[in-house]
């Protein structure tokens, strides 16, 4: 059985012969663009037209580089960073190179006996 979000993302509106597609993110509005980065097709109010991204990943975005989706916060200033922003200081924690290249945070080094 169909849940309602998958009848909604089915379902599409005629208006004087064009078919439209309603938004991935609210459902209620039609879809006018596409996200560069998801592919979702998002309605007007989700679309952030600067950045050329939907809401969502225009929220998630690096703070660092601008480019890429964040996995995670350094450290030591706080702003969200992407894989090639941040560096793994342990299983949970990241810095970004940004903070390390400003001695802001040392890496600790391994030591070969």
């Amino acid at each position: 059985m169909n849940t309602l979000r998958e009848y909604r993302q089915l379902f599409i509106l005629s208006l004087k012969g064009l078919a439209l597609e309603l938004c991935d993110i609210c459902g209620m509005k039609p879809a006018k663009y596409e996200c560069r980065l998801c592919g979702r097709k998002v309605c007007e109010e989700d679309y952030d037209h600067e950045k050329k991204l939907c809401k969502v990943c225009s929220s998630a975005l690096c703070e660092i580089c601008g480019k890429n989706l964040s996995i995670g916060y350094c450290m030591v200033c706080g702003r969200s960073g992407c894989e090639d922003c941040l560096i793994q200081v342990s299983t949970v924690s990241y810095v970004c190179k940004e903070c390390i290249r400003k001695g802001r945070y040392r890496l600790a080094r391994k030591t070969v006996s």
